[in-house]
């Protein structure tokens, strides 16, 4: 069996002063060298479950959680130093005033017992490892002189720093080129093949999932409403969330054609709900739907949290 980069077990959290749900019994799992899709619209539960698993929830909005998340095998607080993560927008993630010599080798010699010189050494190595053309000159430049997928590699980079177990990437190609974005999930998938990294792909976009991920996960309203191998999640989705999902896809619409919208929103942490999360915007909602008992999971290998779904999706369509 292949050992896990990340598992999280039955993960529930609750924010703030009112104890809003915000994630609800997560089961996800990620394999070492594995590359695992995690998809859904804003405000479906990426974000703050990728802040989870990193141990990042900013303490003053308050929250208490249930179940378990293990990385590399490492539970609590100390599980930190298993995640490497890589942010969507690099000039965010990255310090405009100081150097990238200052921030990367800080950075490693946060994560390890080395003196500047050698963290120095380490970072100009990283940086040529990431395809940086002339290490040397991008470690002298600032963030601003460099350009959009330099900056992202740079990203990459302080990821990596630690010699992760995990890599979280979370739209790691948001406002890159085509081509860029491109050079740069190949470079996470091949640090994710040399590394033997599991890695965490958080994205609004299916074709990158289809691209990277062995593995999908489709995320509604803090809950995982479906699972499986990508090719099958894709080619046959069982949730009706998810098929709704592909269809607004615009590469599957023609020409001039307009493409097709989910009614309604992600229902708000206040808005209690007892059954499905979906069921409010679903064509395919019965007054079962409403209950707690909808929330079933049937399948074997490609799951998905639906009354609807069946044994193959067969009465699904």
């Amino acid at each position: 069996m292949t050992a896990l980069a990340l598992e999280v077990a039955e993960f529930t959290l609750d924010v703030g002063t009112r104890r809003l749900r915000a994630l609800n019994d997560v089961d996800l799992c990620v394999g070492a060298g594995e590359i695992v899709g995690l998809i859904g619209e804003s405000g479906s539960g990426k974000s703050l479950a990728a802040l989870s698993i990193a141990g990042l929830l900013p303490k003053a909005t308050g929250h208490t959680v249930a179940g378990a998340i293990r990385v590399g095998g490492v539970e609590g607080a100390s599980r930190r130093a298993q995640v490497g993560f890589i942010f969507q927008e690099p000039m965010s993630a990255l310090n405009p005033a100081l150097r990238i010599d200052r921030q990367l080798v800080d950075a490693i010699r946060a994560r390890r017992d080395a003196d500047r010189a050698t963290a120095r050494q380490h970072a100009a190595t990283l940086l040529a490892q990431l395809e940086l053309p002339d290490p040397e000159r991008v470690l002298r430049s600032y963030p601003h002189q460099l350009s959009g997928g330099m900056r992202q590699r740079v990203v990459i980079a302080l990821a990596l720093s630690g010699t992760p177990s995990l890599l979280i990437a979370d739209e790691p190609t948001t406002a890159l080129d085509v081509t860029v974005q491109l050079d740069v999930l190949r470079l996470i998938r091949d640090q994710a093949r040399e590394r033997n990294l599991g890695v965490l792909l958080i994205t609004h976009d299916v074709n990158v999932v289809a691209y990277m991920a062995a593995r999908l996960y489709v995320m509604y309203g803090g809950w995982i409403v479906e699972a499986g191998p990508t090719a099958q999640v894709l080619a046959a989705p069982r949730h009706p969330y998810t098929r709704a999902l592909l269809a607004s896809r615009p590469d599957r619409v023609a020409r001039g054609a307009a493409i097709p919208a989910i009614d309604g929103f992600v229902p708000p942490l206040a808005a209690v709900t007892t059954g499905c999360r979906f069921a409010d915007r679903c064509a395919l909602v019965e007054a079962r739907c409403h209950t707690p008992s909808a929330l079933t999971v049937e399948g074997d290998v490609h799951i998905a949290r639906c009354w609807k779904a069946g044994a193959g999706g067969s009465d699904a369509s």
